[in-house]
């Protein structure tokens, strides 16, 4: 009604003058009317394609593809979800992300995804006719703690719909779902929920249930300070200890057992042994003093 009233808007002023117009102008009148009704028509469509489901791919490799079904289900998704998928192989896993929406669209998305022998996955939530279009696929895949809901299809002023629980019931039928199965998925009222618990997904509807993947702990690093603070002491003792001529020092029980060598009397000799076996000493005081002072 808005985008016809714009063109009849617009039309107005036109038709008011057409007495007076000549062939020329009548014709150049036409032409404006018909480009008025044009973007009318133009703004209908995206009037109606507003806050529509976001429906994309990705591709992964070799015959890997994902679909993404994101949002509300409106009117026409069914046909975009079509084009978006025309090319894709049967591997494709259509993700679902999606807390209902019109009931028509879903289930042709169903029907597609059915024929196309998509598997289907939700890891967040997927409620009412979402959770239909999950039943579609060929493999049903869950993250343990998504959220996967079904009730009774309903009208605007919310009383239950018989003609499209009858539609409903009709699809999965189709999907080879037994009568049992379609009353428990019909059950709930409009204004509740029928929740999938995990059990039931694996016992009635052959669903693979993956568990949730954990945020990996962050690493505690050591203190840099810390452990400057450690291995510099630690190398002054060691500085020390060679001032004084223990060169062996680490290899006896402290003075319990005579030095090796007098202290002030290193050859030549003992100096270089010293200066060999003081790097891995150092390099282990370096690691001591990481593990101690972090």
């Amino acid at each position: 009604m808005f985008a016809l009233a714009i063109a009849a808007g617009l039309a107005a002023p036109m038709a008011a003058t057409a007495g007076g117009m000549n062939g020329d102008h009548a014709e150049n009148r036409k032409r404006f009317i018909v480009k008025a009704i044009l973007i009318a028509g133009t703004m209908l469509v995206m009037m109606a394609t507003a806050n529509a489901a976001d429906i994309s791919t990705k591709y992964h490799g070799g015959v890997a593809w994902d679909v993404y079904v994101t949002g509300e289900i409106k009117p026409g998704d069914d046909e975009r979800f079509s084009r978006v998928t025309r090319q894709l192989p049967s591997s494709a896993v259509v993700m679902l992300n999606s807390p209902g929406g019109d009931v028509a669209a879903g289930l042709g998305i169903g029907e597609e995804i059915s024929a196309r022998q998509f598997e289907t996955a939700v890891s967040d939530l997927c409620a009412s006719v979402c959770g239909l279009i999950w039943l579609a696929g060929s493999h049903r895949m869950m993250v343990e703690d998504a959220r996967i809901g079904f009730h009774a299809a309903f009208y605007l002023n919310g009383q239950v719909s018989s003609n499209a629980n009858a539609v409903i019931g009709a699809y999965l039928n189709r999907l080879g779902f037994s009568y049992t199965t379609i009353e428990f998925l019909t059950y709930a009222s409009p204004d509740s929920m029928q929740w999938l618990t995990n059990d039931q997904a694996t016992r009635y509807f052959d669903a693979w249930v993956f568990p949730k993947l954990k945020k990996p702990t962050s690493v505690q690093r050591p203190n840099v300070w810390m452990t400057a603070i450690g291995t510099i002491a630690i190398a002054i003792f060691l500085l020390g200890a060679w001032k004084k001529g223990m060169a062996f020092g680490w290899l006896r029980l402290w003075n319990m057992i005579p030095p090796a060598v007098p202290a002030g009397k290193l050859t030549a000799f003992d100096k270089v042994l010293l200066s060999v076996t003081a790097m891995p000493v150092l390099l282990l005081a370096i690691i001591m003093g990481a593990l101690v002072f972090h």
